[in-house]
């Protein structure tokens, strides 16, 4: 069971760190903006996997039942985590309509990530893997949420070492 949850949360991470479509970053991506990155697109996501899941699962499972607690809990963090959010969509290469990303307005960033980034990631994930996600995610919710968004980002910045489009920096 508990490899199974590994290779589902690796998965994951996976699919996230792959559906960036940039151009290679510049510079790697360091764990403190990757956790920001994480810690302010996790409740959108969340929220957005469970409307998304939702009617796909059982009502008495995780998501139909807890998953709106989850993401309110995530969204705690959210706003404290945006000053490393945006250093890490900088970081993460290509151009916004023919503007480098370093060039755009804060404003311009939340609106990319907020809704463009996140769409696209829930618009993406096959419905075949919402029953994963509950399995992943139903035994991490006793963990503080700041926990889940360390673990999650972890697990992201070793899948961004290895051919990820978005280099994460190595340990130090």
């Amino acid at each position: 069971m508990r490899f199974r949850l590994t290779c589902t949360t690796v998965m994951m991470a996976l699919l996230v760190s792959s559906s960036v479509h940039a151009a290679p970053a510049k510079s790697c991506i360091n764990p403190d903006e990757i956790k920001g990155f994480v810690g302010y697109v996790l409740p959108d996501l969340v929220g957005s996997v469970v409307t998304k899941c939702g009617p796909t699962l059982r009502p008495d499972g995780y998501i139909n039942t807890r998953g709106g607690q989850l993401a309110d809990r995530l969204a705690v963090g959210k706003e404290a985590a945006w000053p490393m959010a945006r250093a890490a969509f900088r970081k993460m290469g290509g151009d916004f309509k023919g503007q480098p990303k370093a060039g755009l307005s804060e404003r311009t960033i939340r609106s990319l990530i907020d809704n463009e980034m996140v769409a696209k990631l829930t618009t993406e994930l096959p419905l075949t893997m919402c029953r994963d996600i509950e399995t992943i995610v139903a035994p991490l919710d006793p963990l503080p949420a700041e926990n889940m968004v360390q673990l999650l980002a972890a697990i992201f910045g070793v899948a961004g070492r290895k051919g990820s489009e978005v280099q994460a920096c190595p340990p130090q």
